[in-house]
């Protein structure tokens, strides 16, 4: 259901508060195509994107492509304020060849964490996030 009319979808009724404050909702395991930034799709983001999560106790994989990002420090990712690390730098005016970010359950707060996506405003911008849960159970692929 798209609540707010971007064309993501909402996963509940409930979700459009909890979001009030942010850019993106991510749900695990459910990919928000969305294009966030400045000077690409949305175009709302001159300096900064925020996305937020509910933590469930369990690590992620947060994945995410990267638009005109030209060189390796231009979009530092934070999570709850304390550096994960940066956007790989790709093709000017293009995508990048994306990004896999690791959030362990240890890096996690209780309730509500926050994703922030911070740039100088150079044009830049985000899309295809993913927050994935991937459990490997040893012996299975």
């Amino acid at each position: 259901m798209d609540g707010d009319g971007d064309g993501n979808a909402l996963p509940d009724a409930g979700a459009a508060e909890f979001c009030f404050n942010c850019d993106v909702l991510l749900v695990p395991d459910v990919a928000d195509t969305g294009a966030y930034g400045n000077g690409f799709g949305s175009d709302h983001n001159e300096t900064v994107l925020t996305a937020v999560f509910e933590n469930i106790g369990v690590d992620f994989e947060l994945s995410v492509t990267g638009y005109d990002i030209d060189f390796a420090t231009e979009v530092a990712v934070y999570l709850n304020g304390g550096l994960l690390g940066h956007l790989s730098a790709g093709p000017a005016d293009d995508l990048n060849a994306g990004d896999v970010f690791s959030i362990l359950a240890s890096q996690q707060i209780p309730g509500t964490n926050i994703i922030e996506f911070r740039t100088p405003g150079y044009r830049w911008g985000v899309t295809n996030l993913l927050l994935s849960n991937h459990l490997l159970v040893p012996g299975i692929p």
